[in-house]
């Protein structure tokens, strides 16, 4: 598996890339922040996608590094949440890695169950 840093994870253009979707499987929300001088910058983006063949979605979440700890990633996976309701969701799941302290502890507080296995934990909520 390719590690990617920081810096290249959230790159603008990698982030648009990552917007793009099927809007028959899958939404992402873009949290954009447009400073005074007008200069758009994009602070994080989650992804829901539907999984073929099942009532099933898995979730997405990346924040920039100097903007996390400001409730953005909580709030972004919230509406995720609550898209995936709408959408007659039945289980929300995500992959992280065990290093992840801050998304582990978002899932928590939303009520996810995780399971540690091996390098990652598995995040589940039903819906």
């Amino acid at each position: 598996m390719k590690v990617l840093q920081e810096d290249q994870l959230v790159l603008h253009e990698r982030l648009i890339q990552f917007c793009f979707n099927d809007y028959d499987r899958e939404i992402a929300l873009a949290v954009e922040f447009i400073n005074p001088s007008g200069v758009r910058e994009i602070l994080g983006v989650g992804r829901l996608t539907k999984i073929a063949g099942s009532e099933d979605a898995r979730f997405a979440l990346i924040v920039k590094d100097k903007w996390q700890k400001k409730g953005i990633g909580k709030k972004v996976l919230s509406l995720l949440i609550d898209i995936a309701r709408q959408e007659g969701v039945e289980y929300l799941i995500a992959q992280m890695l065990k290093e992840n302290d801050m998304m582990q502890k978002i899932c928590k507080n939303l009520g996810f169950s995780l399971e540690e296995k091996e390098d990652f934990v598995f995040a589940q909520l039903k819906l």
